[in-house]
């Protein structure tokens, strides 16, 4: 019986750590450097770039087939858009957004929170 209650309070205490684990990361927004790349014939000049949490960067410009990754920030974005008023002439104005990828939240072991029992 005490070896039921131990194994039961040590996943508790799992469950626990666990727990304060994801809210750790939730209350520390992941870090996003959008990298660009210039796919028309000529350079462009200076752009900005917004996620839709309102995150912005801000490019001096990029030449033609150049790539640029922009400063990292905290953002929760869920996409980027370069040119987001368009104020850049484009020959493809339909290729500016991008959907972030999310991380997943930590978990470990075996599917459970803070790893699976022995």
């Amino acid at each position: 019986m005490t070896a039921h209650r131990d194994r039961f309070a040590i996943l508790a205490l799992a469950a626990l750590l666990a727990a304060l684990a994801v809210v750790a990361w939730l209350a520390r927004p992941p870090t996003l450097a959008p990298c660009l790349r210039n796919l028309g014939t000529a350079p462009a000049p200076r752009f900005t770039a917004r996620a839709d949490d309102g995150t912005t960067w801000t490019a001096a410009g990029l030449g033609a087939g150049q790539e640029l990754c922009l400063e990292p920030k905290a953002s929760r974005a869920r996409s980027v858009t370069v040119d987001p008023d368009s104020r850049v002439p484009e020959a493809d104005e339909t290729n500016n957004t991008r959907v972030v990828p999310r991380p997943a939240v930590p978990v470990t072991g075996a599917g459970r929170v803070g790893g699976s029992p022995s």
